[in-house]
């Protein structure tokens, strides 16, 4: 998958409320999301070195732990359990998007170099990439996009509308 689909993915992860989990939160899910791709500086040594290198150690269960705490350091996020497993969060939606293209990732690695994939998606995919800017088309085109419900509590349309869209996307 695509960075900016990741990037995209870490935004609506804040905005779903797991940014309130520290300051600079929504940055934190950013980053997270777009961590496991770190793994894509050893394209300067060459292509065979990133094609054999890339999606193997960063994509993998064993070093999700590892890999969520790179951004909260980058941010510099105080310590917490949640801010820590908001981070968690922001990795595993990237290694569950990689998860539905056609090439996968090793998620045992290195105990198993066996690929899984869903191949459900490409690598970019426009239907994923207009579902979180559509959800919040409402907000760009000046609409409030919040709603209240009897008891004067606002709740917003564009999460339901990303994740159902998303759903359609996926043939769900």
């Amino acid at each position: 998958m695509d960075n900016l689909t990741h990037t995209l993915a870490g935004l609506m992860l804040a905005r779903v409320g797991l940014e309130k989990t520290t300051p600079r939160g929504t940055a934190m899910l950013m980053l997270a999301a777009n961590a496991p791709d770190l793994d894509a500086v050893v394209w300067f040594r060459g292509t065979l070195p990133y094609i054999e290198f890339h999606r193997t150690y960063t994509h993998s269960l064993v070093f999700l732990p590892l890999m969520a705490l790179l951004p909260m350091l980058i941010v510099r996020a105080k310590w917490s359990w949640r801010s820590y497993l908001a981070s968690i969060a922001g990795v595993l939606s990237h290694l569950l998007l990689d998860w539905t293209n056609a090439y996968g990732i090793p998620l045992l690695y290195p105990l198993s170099a066996r690929r899984f994939s869903l191949d459900i998606t490409n690598i970019f995919d426009l239907w994923i990439w207009g579902n979180p800017a559509g959800s919040r088309g409402g907000h760009c085109a000046g609409g409030s996009g919040e709603r209240r419900d009897r008891g004067g509590e606002e709740y917003g349309s564009a999460p339901r509308l990303g994740l159902g869209s998303a759903g359609v996307a996926a043939g769900l």
